[in-house]
């Protein structure tokens, strides 16, 4: 790169004098906020602008950077520097970070300035990881492996105000505090993703319990088991896409306008209450961990009409009388269902 008018290089420096606007575009195809800072160094005009990238992106494979120092202490020192008022995606992945007492810095500034898509993944850890109000934050996704997600008091209603989607993944949760924040707090929430969760009991040792209630909620989608012991409760009037988790015990799922069902694990309906949802859906699939064909046929009672079906089956673990079943109920005129979708085992057997 040419240098400014005026220094020792004696060349003109034409990229610097392109506005902000299109230097942020050209540092943000770096996706590294590390690297885009030390463009600083080029020259005077560079100094400020990667503090004023709308977008910020930070990734270290391991806990030490490669030059020198935790790679979390020069994320810290990163966004200390940053001068803008806020960012449309922060995107942070890093091996480890220490357990704090409180929110700590990375997620202060998240707080604070993220004003669209936070993304943050820490692949080793230990203890509480909080997760502060973010009330201007749009999507959300957090992969804190081994930790346990907590919540700060919620002051007031609308906490995480702007926020349409939520995605969970290899955390511990307090079903309590989880259900208090969804249910109180997100008023725009559309989806909600929840993968290798596990649902922790309360503090005073009462048994876990997750309880969803959303008025805005569309789609709900749950990878993690829920034990025989937990609670489990679901009230979604808007709810249209439902991926079940695996329900050991009791549940109450109450969704009038659900039109697609993904059922992973048992089905019984002595247990499992799918209140209010109509009978015939857009789409039903039955995961092949759904135990064995009795609770596939049982599922596709409590749905006898579906526009597509998707239908897992391992026919080396069926006995001849649950082969029979599940052809008598897919054959029935209690299970309709379109050209798309199989109406007969006969059609897996031949495959």
């Amino acid at each position: 790169m040419a240098t400014e008018e005026g220094s020792d290089g004696g060349g003109v420096d034409r990229i610097s004098r392109l506005p902000d606007d299109l230097l942020h575009v050209i540092l943000i195809r770096l996706r590294d906020a590390a690297a885009a800072a030390r463009t600083s160094v080029l020259s005077r005009r560079w100094r400020r602008v990667w503090a004023h990238l709308p977008e910020l992106s930070f990734s270290y494979r391991y806990s030490a950077a490669a030059g020198g120092g935790w790679a979390h202490s020069l994320v810290d020192a990163a966004l200390a520097a940053y001068a803008g008022t806020t960012v449309r995606l922060l995107e942070i992945a890093l091996r480890w970070a220490p357990s704090a007492h409180g929110v700590c810095p990375l997620m202060q500034f998240a707080s604070q300035r993220v004003a669209g898509e936070l993304r943050l993944s820490l692949q080793e850890g230990w203890g509480d990881f909080v997760l502060p109000p973010c009330k201007r934050a749009t999507a959300i996704t957090l992969c804190v492996k081994a930790r346990t997600l907590r919540f700060p008091p919620q002051p007031a209603l609308g906490t995480f105000a702007a926020l349409a989607s939520l995605r969970i993944i290899r955390a511990l949760v307090d079903g309590r505090e989880l259900g208090d924040v969804l249910n109180s707090h997100c008023p725009r929430l559309k989806e909600l993703f929840l993968k290798q969760v596990v649902v922790l009991g309360s503090r005073d040792l009462a048994p876990p319990v997750l309880s969803i209630r959303s008025y805005s909620l569309e789609r709900l989608e749950m990878d993690m088991d829920v034990e025989f012991d937990a609670g489990f409760q679901v009230i979604a009037p808007k709810l249209k896409v439902f991926s079940s988790p695996k329900i050991f015990g009791e549940a109450h799922i109450v969704a009038p306008k659900l039109l697609e069902v993904c059922w992973h694990g048992p089905y019984d309906p002595d247990l499992h209450h799918v209140q209010e949802a109509g009978r015939h859906l857009q789409r039903l699939e039955i995961a092949r961990n759904c135990w064995n064909s009795r609770h596939a046929a049982k599922l596709m009672h409590r749905f006898n009409a579906a526009d597509e079906l998707q239908l897992t089956v391992q026919l080396c673990q069926l006995n001849s009388d649950d082969l029979k079943e599940l052809q008598m109920k897919a054959a029935s005129s209690q299970v309709q269902f379109s050209t798309r979708a199989v109406s007969s085992l006969d059609q897996i057997e031949e495959t």
